[in-house]
């Protein structure tokens, strides 16, 4: 049962005892091999649970962040897959005051789209655009999950919509002279995926960004 790997997850995340109580990213990678595939939905919630559990212990064990960001890189591709026509991209309860823990989220991720913003947050804080990028790149580029706002709930298209403008602050932040023609057409490529993602679900952010391009088309022709 989720639950109860869920449950085990958060002891071992309220111990204090590091010796002998295995990381809560052990126990959710064991949850996840014995989760059968057909098993969507069971099968989302612990991959966002690992997916926050890891990301906590990248704050906490610098010397093997390398390998925690792999670890990161591969997970989300596995979500952007499972999400791909799916109804279970949120599949934790609304009510953050919800009495029934199973429910609840351990690791404070409860959408595909609070994986998508904090994995591209702790990318931002590697100080290297390129990591950035790469983030951006997987989830708006190459998955249909960043290419339409189907299947989303309003929470997660508030969050892709935050996702979004700080991949786009990403590049506009960007002071490299020697990148000026690839940040144009990144801009450019944010600037559409944003248009795609909001053109059914909101018309009018769709049309902000239209307006964003515009500007930012003017500005470089400019230069």
């Amino acid at each position: 049962d989720v639950r109860l790997w869920l449950q085990w997850a958060r002891l071992c995340d309220l111990s204090n005892d590091t010796n002998t109580t295995a990381p809560p990213s052990h126990v959710l990678t064991m949850a996840l091999e014995r989760t059968p595939l057909t098993n969507g939905k069971e099968q989302m919630m612990i991959s966002l649970q690992l997916f926050g559990a890891l990301l906590k212990e990248a704050t906490r064990r610098t010397n093997s962040s390398n390998n925690i960001m792999l670890q990161l890189e591969k997970l989300m591709e596995r979500m952007l897959l499972l999400s791909a026509g799916a109804n279970y991209t949120a599949p934790f309860s609304e009510d953050h005051q919800s009495d029934d823990n199973a429910d609840e989220s351990v690791f404070g991720i409860r959408t595909v789209a609070d994986a998508c913003l904090q994995y591209l947050s702790c990318s931002i804080s590697s100080g290297e655009i390129n990591a950035a990028r790469k983030v951006y790149s997987q989830v708006l580029f190459r998955s249909n999950y960043g290419g339409s706002g189907q299947h989303k709930t309003v929470a997660e298209l508030e969050t892709m919509k935050e996702f979004v403008n700080e991949c786009i602050q990403v590049e506009l932040n960007n002071s490299d002279d020697d990148d000026k023609k690839k940040k144009k057409q990144l801009l450019g490529r944010l600037y559409n995926a944003a248009i795609q993602l909001f053109e059914e679900s909101n018309p009018s952010l769709a049309d902000s960004y239209r307006s964003q391009r515009r500007d930012a088309h003017v500005r470089f022709a400019s230069n």
